[in-house]
């Protein structure tokens, strides 16, 4: 089996595609130990500036569902890890339009997160309060199980 990686992608890799990136790595981890090594889940921003820390709000919200961003730093989307990655998912469909018009990102690998959930569009939460957090970050989760179910499929593929 290979590695499968994937790539979350928002505008300034603070909130959306930390929280879904270790949301992701969470589930995996709990509902396919067995599996957990065969998968590299990252994030990036399309505008991030590198090195900067998750929001104090992203930060305070994902501890609630048990998840640690404090490790997390901004990191700029770059040709390489487009390149790089197996599946890359999208908040929001600009996000999409743009990893196809900055890096020609092949559409049979680039995805709207929501895709297999409901097709929405998960805006950024940034000027939020908490509560615009919490709404948000429960969007991500609805979609987790079925972005790992898809991953097992490609493992499998």
């Amino acid at each position: 089996m290979n590695l499968i990686k994937t790539l979350f992608v928002c505008t300034g890799n603070t909130c959306r595609s930390p929280f879904a990136a270790a949301a992701l790595t969470d589930f995996l981890k709990k509902h396919y130990p067995q599996q957990e090594d065969y998968f590299s889940v990252k994030s990036a921003g399309t505008y991030a500036r590198e090195g900067r820390p998750a929001s104090t709000l992203a930060f305070e919200v994902a501890r609630e569902y048990s998840l640690d961003l404090s490790m997390h730093r901004s990191t700029a989307l770059t040709a390489a890890s487009v390149r790089a990655s197996h599946v890359i998912l999208t908040m929001t469909q600009e996000h999409l339009d743009y990893l196809k018009d900055q890096f020609s990102a092949p559409s049979n690998k680039t995805f709207l997160m929501s895709k297999w959930l409901d097709g929405q569009e998960i805006l950024d939460p940034f000027a939020g309060n908490g509560d615009t957090y919490t709404q948000v970050f429960k969007q991500i989760l609805l979609c987790i199980p079925s972005i790992a179910a898809y991953l097992l499929r490609l493992m499998k593929t």
